[in-house]
């Protein structure tokens, strides 16, 4: 007889968890969708523990596909395990139409199979992009509660995933960080894509070709998913919450610090491979309500720009070469370049936070154009010799204007607010 063919993968990447592991796969032999409607694919990152035993029991009942992936120890050591390739892995495995993402250590609920299929059957079968399904995840929140941890764990040790939720749920402790956004509509934020988490994801494997996966140049823990999630609403695809299709982190003591090195590190490359003003804002706020501050950052800045879209610097920019004898070998930056230079500017790194004014300024190619706020670039330390801050950041100097001097001083060895 024909085993049907499965209607989602549920990709899970693991490396030496494999009590977690255990718990996680468990989770899936108990959901209401059928059996054969799901395979699961599990991406080994070089486990020495019992993780291809776990595996296999799993294995004996459901559709499993088991990918042991060899790295090298030096790099794991230095970078941590590398999530974008692995994942790419394991849907490269994958035979569904829908993909589903879950940690290891990550516990499903019973409907979290349906109704991550159920969101997908809903948006129908467009000739364009679909939907991206981002599910509740009880108890996630890296930075907060250290201390309640130890509770948890005490009653993870007690009770099933289903009754730790229950008696959790409505208290801090067994809140998703994110829980203020679950009753929203995402096409309402600037920056939905923050939400997308990879503990517990889906999306059509169709879309998630067509934007090219995860991007394998991140390395180590952090933002891979959420510059999947980028690339995704750019391509089209609408970003949805689902508090049904829930899943439960089990508690697990983390390394902050290391954790956010590598978070930083990699924001970093996404600022670079997207180069504007929101992901500037997204890169500068790293704290557990970067959602919140990043959307209230943006408007700001929205207000501003359109206050400031005709203003010319030009003649800011000519007094400052006067009286600090900028010449055409001068490597120079201007941050809030607007739309034009003085005739002859020397070639320079301009810098505004409106993509058409620079691309004026940018005299087709002549200058290197960064699109951004000045907040965080992606300039060398000291690589200019003047650094010019004009008027176009006035209206933000209140909020900004510290961070904006002490990334200026970073890359420039000479820094002038042309306004003050």
């Amino acid at each position: 007889m024909t085993t049907p063919a499965p209607r989602t993968s549920v990709v899970i990447m693991t490396r030496n968890r494999a009590a977690e592991l255990r718990r996680t796969l468990q989770s899936l032999r108990e959901q209401t969708a059928p059996a054969h409607e799901m395979e699961v694919v599990v991406v080994n990152d070089g486990s020495s523990d019992e993780t291809p035993e776990v595996v296999r029991e799993f294995g004996a009942t459901h559709q499993v596909r088991h990918l042991v992936v060899d790295h090298d120890e030096a790099d794991v050591a230095a970078h941590g395990p590398a999530y974008a390739r692995n994942r790419n892995l394991g849907v490269r495995l994958a035979t569904a139409p829908i993909l589903a993402f879950l940690d290891s250590g990550t516990v499903a609920g019973p409907d979290f199979v349906a109704d991550h299929q159920r969101h997908h059957q809903l948006a129908g079968s467009p000739a364009g992009p679909g939907v991206a399904v981002i599910g509740y995840a009880h108890g996630y929140n890296p930075e907060a509660f250290t201390s309640g941890r130890d509770t948890l764990k005490e009653l993870v040790a007690r009770h099933s995933p289903m009754e730790v939720v229950e008696r959790i749920a409505d208290q801090p402790l067994g809140m998703d960080m994110r829980e203020p956004y679950f009753d929203r509509d995402l096409s309402e934020l600037a920056a939905p894509w923050l939400l997308f988490w990879g503990l517990n994801v889906s999306m059509s494997a169709a879309d998630f070709w067509a934007v090219g996966g995860f991007d394998e140049d991140f390395r180590g823990w952090g933002h891979e998913d959420i510059e999947l999630g980028y690339r995704l609403t750019r391509h089209g695809v609408r970003l949805v919450t689902s508090r049904t299709a829930w899943a439960f982190e089990l508690p697990v003591d983390r390394v902050l610090e290391v954790t956010k090195t590598a978070g930083d590190v990699n924001m970093r490359r996404f600022l670079t491979k997207h180069r504007k003003p929101l992901i500037e804002l997204c890169a500068v706020n790293s704290n557990e309500d970067i959602v919140r501050l990043v959307e209230d950052e943006h408007r700001y800045l929205t207000r501003w720009a359109a206050r400031a879209h005709g203003l010319d610097v030009r003649p800011e920019l000519e007094q400052a070469a006067r009286d600090l004898g900028v010449t055409a070998g001068t490597r120079t930056a201007v941050i809030g370049c607007g739309p034009a230079l003085p005739p002859g500017w020397p070639d320079s790194v301009l810098l505004d936070f409106d993509a058409d004014a620079l691309a004026a300024a940018a005299n087709g190619g002549r200058h290197t154009a960064l699109h951004g706020i000045g907040l965080r670039t992606e300039l060398p330390e000291s690589s200019v010799d003047l650094v010019l801050v004009t008027s176009r950041l006035g209206g933000v100097w209140d909020r900004w204007g510290d961070a904006v001097l002490a990334e200026a001083h970073r890359f420039g060895r000479r820094v002038h607010v042309t306004f003050h």
